[in-house]
C-alpha cells in the first residue's frame, strides 16, 4: 500500500484535467502507466524477502510475488476509460468497476471454498487484474500504442498528485506498517477488519464522490468564479454527509461489530 502511494503519479488525472487531449497525450499517458506498473510489480518482488522478514511471515514472499504480477497486469488497462470519467459518463464508470469487482469476488469465494487457504485471496488479486483488463478493452474502442512522445507534459501536472497521494498513504497505511513487527498476525487481521468497516460510510463514501467530482471542477476550470463556489458547495454537501455518518458509526461500534463480525 506504501509503495502504491509512490508509484501513483495520477497520469488519468492528467487526461481528465486536459479536456483538448490528444491521441498522442492518450498514447503517451497509457505508455507512461504500464513502464510504472511494471516497474512497481519488479519493487513488489524484489522486496518481499525484507516484508517476509519484517513480519516475521515467510509465506509472506508468495504473496508478495502473486500481488507483484497482479500490479504489472493491471498496466494494460484500455487508458479509454478515462473518456467514460472525461465525459461525466458514470453509468459506464460505475459498469466498469462493479462487473468486474463482482466477479472477481465470486472467483475468489469459489477459489477459497476449493483450496481452504489464504491462497485464494492472493490469486483473486490475479483475477481482479485479469477481468479489469478484458472489461477495460470490452467496454471502450480504443486501442492505446506505445509511444514517448508527449511523456513530459503528462508529468508535469503529475508530479504534484504524487505527493498528494504519497502524504495520503503514508497517513492510511503507516499503522499497519508498524504493527506488522509488533503484534500477532491475529491481531493485525482484527485490527484491518475492525478498520475497514469503520471506514465503510466514510472513506469508501467519499472515494467514489470525489472522482465524480474531478472531472466536474476540469470543466470550470476556466472559470475561476464558478469553480470556487463548486468546490465550496462540494464541500458543504461532502460534510453534511460523511460527519453524521463517521459519528453514527462510532455510537453504534458494538452492535455494528456484532451484527456484521459476530462476536
Amino acid at each position: 500500500g506504501i509503495l502504491d502511494a509512490f508509484f501513483d503519479f495520477g497520469f488519468d488525472l492528467a487526461l481528465i484535467k486536459n479536456q483538448k487531449a490528444t491521441r498522442e497525450d492518450y498514447d503517451a499517458t497509457w505508455t507512461l502507466r504500464l513502464g510504472k506498473m511494471a516497474l512497481f510489480g519488479l519493487c513488489v518482488a524484489l522486496l518481499s524477502p525484507l516484508v517476509a522478514d519484517y513480519a516475521n511471515a515467510p509465506e509472506a514472499i508468495g504473496v508478495c510475488l502473486i500481488v507483484a504480477l497482479s500490479i504489472f497486469l493491471r498496466g494494460f488497462e484500455n487508458i479509454g476509460t478515462v473518456d467514460f470519467q472525461k465525459d461525466l459518463d458514470f453509468s459506464r464508470v460505475f459498469k466498469l468497476q462493479v462487473i468486474s469487482k463482482m466477479l472477481a469476488t465470486l472467483t475468489t469465494i469459489l477459489l477459497a471454498i476449493v483450496l481452504r487457504s489464504y491462497w485464494a485471496i492472493a490469486i483473486g488479486f490475479v483475477t481482479s487484474a485479469i477481468y479489469s483488463v478484458l472489461f477495460s478493452y470490452m467496454m471502450s474502442p480504443f486501442r492505446p500504442r506505445l509511444r514517448i512522445a508527449g511523456i513530459s507534459r503528462i508529468w508535469g501536472f503529475s508530479k504534484w498528485v504524487l505527493l498528494v497521494n504519497m502524504a495520503r498513504q503514508l497517513f492510511n497505511s503507516l499503522d499497519k506498517l508498524l504493527l506488522s513487527s509488533l503484534v500477532s498476525k491475529a491481531q493485525l487481521g482484527f485490527y484491518n477488519v475492525s478498520g475497514s468497516l469503520a471506514s465503510i460510510v466514510t472513506v469508501e463514501l467519499l472515494s467514489p464522490i470525489g472522482s465524480a467530482l474531478m472531472p466536474g471542477f476540469a470543466k470550470l476550470q476556466e472559470d475561476r468564479p464558478r469553480l470556487r463556489a463548486a468546490f465550496m458547495q462540494s464541500l458543504a454537501v461532502l460534510m453534511a454527509v460523511i460527519l453524521p455518518a463517521g459519528a453514527g458509526v462510532w455510537l453504534v461500534a458494538p452492535e455494528l461489530v456484532r451484527v456484521i463480525l459476530g462476536s
